[in-house]
């Protein structure tokens, strides 16, 4: 990392962004070879479809990602056999796929800017975000990528945003939870009592989000040395007083991503905002993965986001009263946040994998 930092910048400006798109294919192909082949194919062979518009080139440029996320997504649940040999998911697909995503859709909407080939490819092969996100959009990145100067600040909060990200995987979440808490659970709770299962949910929920809001804490440093602002991923989800909330507050790149293209497209069609709700959250859901347990999960999520939108405009049409004092304000906001917490905690009964596992 602080390599390809001090490499880029001895660069000539005119060859930083070239020398960037190079590390991260020879990253890519030492550290997982298919997950360089697929991305090239995928970057190549959609800008060729927008650009010579054959009939349905944009329902193809999408479909060739996306199927080749589900082949893998499948294989991993299927066992042992794969045509490449294995059944991990090349690295980083689930993210990159989601940017050709949206790159192809924006692209065929007419909503981006003037720009090149080498634009594209080096906003698919962004070192930073490239294994776990955040999904960055390309308008932000190619006004980085035609601007990018530098600056000491950047260099030193950068830096800064390293260290927090390593400090929460490494001491948060690798030694006090992983390790501490859930020894102290297994030697405690050994009987496997109903408070037991709570606890482990909590310690597990509290896990992944560390995890997760430090790998992105480490992108966002990362690109911020090299010039670059890459959208935040994670804004105190838990000090949050709803589930809607928290979900505006969690994994935000994809919650972004599946409220701009799967919530607002299920209601331009259904004009239903529940259903394109629940099938927006049903889409965060089959993106983990590809199975009944994920599918329940993201329609709980989806569930609880819909009630607390009816109890919204019930509030509204009934004008209940507010708290007053301070005191009850104060008591409201904390009974809000401990009911949010929890009903995420409850959905690691629903899919326990969701709380360790970082998709790829």
């Amino acid at each position: 990392m602080f390599a390809t930092v001090a490499f880029y910048w001895l660069f000539p400006a005119a060859l930083r962004p070239k020398f960037l798109t190079v590390a991260t294919a020879c990253f890519l192909l030492y550290a997982d070879y298919r997950a360089a082949v697929l991305l090239a194919i995928f970057v190549a062979s959609s800008w060729m479809l927008l650009k010579l518009r054959p009939k349905h080139s944009v329902l193809i440029a999408l479909a060739i990602p996306c199927l080749a996320l589900v082949y893998y997504k499948l294989q991993m649940n299927a066992g042992p056999v794969s045509t490449f040999g294995g059944v991990a998911i090349p690295l980083g697909l689930s993210y990159s796929t989601f940017r050709i995503l949206h790159y192809v859709i924006e692209s065929s909407r007419n909503n981006l800017p003037e720009h090149k080939f080498a634009d594209y490819l080096a906003y698919i092969f962004f070192l930073p975000t490239i294994l776990v996100g955040p999904i960055n959009r390309f308008p932000q990145f190619l006004n980085d990528r035609l601007s990018s100067l530098w600056r000491s600040e950047h260099i030193s909060g950068g830096l800064e945003r390293i260290v927090i990200g390593y400090f929460k995987i490494t001491v948060i979440a690798t030694y006090l939870l992983s390790k501490v808490s859930s020894q102290w659970l297994a030697n405690t709770y050994a009987d496997s009592s109903p408070f037991g299962h709570y606890l482990e949910a909590v310690i597990g929920s509290l896990n992944l989000y560390m995890l997760f809001s430090g790998y992105s804490d480490i992108a966002i440093g990362f690109a911020m040395m090299l010039g670059y602002t890459v959208m935040e991923n994670f804004r105190f989800p838990f000090l949050q007083k709803n589930i809607a909330d928290f979900w505006r507050c969690w994994h935000i790149s994809l919650t972004s991503w599946s409220r701009e293209y799967v919530f607002m497209t299920a209601l331009s069609l259904t004009r239903k905002p529940y259903l394109a709700t629940l099938l927006s959250l049903l889409f965060i859901g089959i993106w983990h993965e590809i199975s009944f347990r994920y599918v329940a999960w993201g329609l709980y999520h989806g569930m609880g986001i819909v009630v607390c939108m009816q109890w919204g405009k019930f509030k509204r049409k009934a004008n209940l009263p507010s708290p007053q004092s301070a005191t009850l304000v104060m008591a409201a906001n904390t009974l809000k946040v401990f009911m949010t917490a929890n009903f995420f905690f409850l959905g690691y009964f629903i899919a326990p994998g969701v709380s360790g596992m970082v998709p790829q």
